[in-house]
């Protein structure tokens, strides 16, 4: 199930800001799991594009916290012009805090 709080159904339904939208799968999953898939299909009908982090890159065995937070906040920094929605399942809700 997916939740998503009236100010969130909002900003998703009316994309007037132009946000850039990153999906942060869970620890030991990946950018290719079902659920990665399942939203960036249904984004994809709404006609917005969502970035899906591979977190697994460039090893699974060095795989952080810190490193993640730094994964995200390097295409964040690449990126001042833009505002960004962190769209974060499990340890990549963490990740997103």
């Amino acid at each position: 199930m997916v939740y998503l709080s009236d100010e969130s159904k909002k900003i998703f339904m009316n994309n007037k800001h132009n946000y850039k939208y990153l999906y942060l799968h869970g620890f030991g999953s990946s950018c290719h799991s079902q659920k990665a898939i399942y939203f960036t299909e249904k984004f994809a009908e709404k006609g917005l594009k969502l970035e899906v982090i591979d977190f697994n890159q460039p090893d699974f065995l060095n795989l952080s916290l810190s490193r993640q937070i730094e994964q995200v906040s390097t295409i964040i920094n690449a990126d001042l012009e833009s505002q960004f929605i962190l769209i974060g399942s499990s340890f990549g809700g963490l990740t997103a805090n």
